[in-house]
């Protein structure tokens, strides 16, 4: 394995499985997951051995620290990469796995929503958005809150974001929750922490947890069973080692051929999807977007077939439109918003009323906003106060 690594709880230890070979299943109903930490945009790709929900939907909500005055650069950084690897052991499609995260410290940040569905592409766009964390940091604050994060974490999965409504939930869905911590919690806090964790098992959510840097006595009570806790010393040093497990975890979970029993808590191994490949299409100087994430571009240089991989500055992604980087409002890999059609026009905002879009420029949305009391009229193509053609139900 490269180096001793062995996830332990009390005296128990969790012994490696071997690799075989099967499809990961959702077999149980679907799940949607959510994590809080700290060519074509609308890629849907399934590869063959993917762990897969076929019996019904699986919501997944990861929650993740992000405090830079309490986890370091150097183990915070590791995130990006482990998360989307560990991303591709599943499914990601609208009626199987759907995917939740969050950024926590002092309070929780939505930075994802399980519902509405967001491609793979779009989930590792947030991922990388989620990593850029200085964007944050008035709301993360100096300290790590994880009953803040296991109670947004639990509103995720019941409560829809703004402006939908209930029907866009998967009532059905398979619940899961992983949450990663760093480092012990404050002796004030460990109660609020068990009463959280109680709260989210009660209401049917599978938690898994990893923590580094230590544990206190509440990190015992973060997963359902001792199969569902991870302890290592540093993310940067564990997190590439305990992903597979994770994934073999969740997967077995979900797989109706395999039994996940206290002697072998990770008994079957799942293959993992691989990115779209990119090359230069043409000699020449240009720019690509990543398929695979919207936050890089791929730079192609005179007569020079071999991309070189860059990255937009925070809180911009890669407009393919425009052939820039762009604010996160104006790329549709974020938004989901295009130009209904080629006529030059204004358009209501599918989610807001008091937004709409300019479609005047060569068919690039543009989303702009009405005074912040007046709604949209695309009857009228005008912002104003009386406007009732904005009456959205979504879902």
């Amino acid at each position: 394995m490269g180096s001793i690594f062995v996830w332990t709880i009390a005296l128990l230890f969790v012994v490696w499985a071997p690799m075989t070979k099967g499809q990961c299943r959702a077999n149980t109903g679907p799940v949607d997951l959510v994590i809080a930490v700290p060519g074509s945009n609308h890629v849907l790709f399934v590869i063959a051995g993917q762990c897969r929900a076929n019996t019904g939907p699986v919501d997944l909500v990861i929650a993740v620290p992000g405090s830079n005055h309490v986890i370091p650069e150097n183990e915070f950084s590791a995130f990006e990469k482990n998360l989307i690897n560990l991303l591709m052991h599943f499914a990601i499609q609208p009626d199987e796995f759907n995917i939740g995260l969050i950024l926590y410290g002092k309070t929780a940040i939505p930075i994802a929503t399980p519902q509405p569905f967001k491609t793979r592409t779009q989930i590792n766009t947030r991922v990388t958005l989620l990593t850029e964390r200085m964007q944050y940091q008035h709301e993360l604050g100096t300290k790590h809150d994880v009953a803040a994060a296991l109670n947004l974490m639990i509103n995720m999965f019941k409560v829809p974001p703004p402006g939908y409504t209930g029907n866009i939930l998967r009532e059905r869905a398979r619940r899961i929750g992983i949450i990663f911590t760093f480092g012990s919690t404050p002796a004030e806090n460990v109660d609020n922490v068990i009463a959280a964790a109680t709260r989210a098992k009660s209401d049917g959510i599978l938690l898994y947890a990893l923590g580094s840097n230590g544990t206190s006595r509440d990190f015992i009570e973060l997963g359902t069973d001792y199969c569902r806790l991870f302890s290592m010393g540093e993310f940067s040093d564990g997190l590439p080692f305990a992903m597979p497990d994770l994934a073999s975890g969740i997967c077995s979970e979900v797989d109706p051929t395999v039994n996940i029993t206290e002697k072998n808590c990770f008994p079957r191994r799942y293959p993992k999807a691989h990115g779209i490949g990119v090359s230069c299409q043409v000699e020449g100087n240009m720019m690509q977007a990543d398929p695979n994430n919207c936050a890089y571009y791929y730079q192609c240089e005179y007569f020079d077939k071999n991309p070189r991989r860059m990255q937009c500055s925070a809180s911009t992604l890669y407009d393919p439109l425009t052939k820039i980087c762009n604010a996160l409002s104006s790329v549709a890999c974020y938004n989901d918003i295009t130009c209904p059609d080629d006529k030059p026009a204004l358009h209501a905002h599918p989610m807001d009323c008091n937004k709409f879009i300019n479609c005047y420029n060569d068919r690039i949305p543009h989303v702009q906003s009405c005074p912040d009391d007046q709604v949209f009229d695309p009857q009228t193509q005008t912002c104003n106060k009386t406007s009732t053609a904005c009456m959205h139900q979504y879902g």
